[in-house]
């Protein structure tokens, strides 16, 4: 399991690196805007498996206070699925960014 676990997230990572991917919690040059999300799971920025994960992605949280998404999708804004509002992502893998209003992301 461990295996298989770090051989994805080494893929991931490295398709994230060789997208340009922005990494989690790196400052955008303009106002953030969100994108509405479907995700697995919504867990706190500080908690143990969302730590590691980041780690073997080498994307820093350190400095992100509250929610990140786990394995999200886009989906449309106002969509019964959206479930957290992204402001930067790491390939859909983790998202940093808050919980809508409703259904709906600012």
């Amino acid at each position: 399991m461990k295996t298989t676990v770090r051989r994805l997230a080494g893929i991931v990572a490295t398709a994230a690196l060789a997208l340009a991917v922005p990494l989690v919690g790196a400052a955008p040059a303009q106002a953030a805007t969100t994108t509405p999300m479907d995700c697995n799971a919504i867990q706190d920025a500080s908690s143990s498996p969302v730590q590691q994960l980041a780690g073997v992605l080498e994307a820093p949280l350190r400095s992100v206070n509250g929610s990140v998404g786990v394995r999200c999708t886009p989906v449309e804004n106002g969509d019964a699925r959206v479930d957290f509002c992204a402001k930067n992502d790491v390939g859909g893998v983790l998202a940093v960014g808050q919980e809508p209003k409703g259904h709906t992301c600012p």
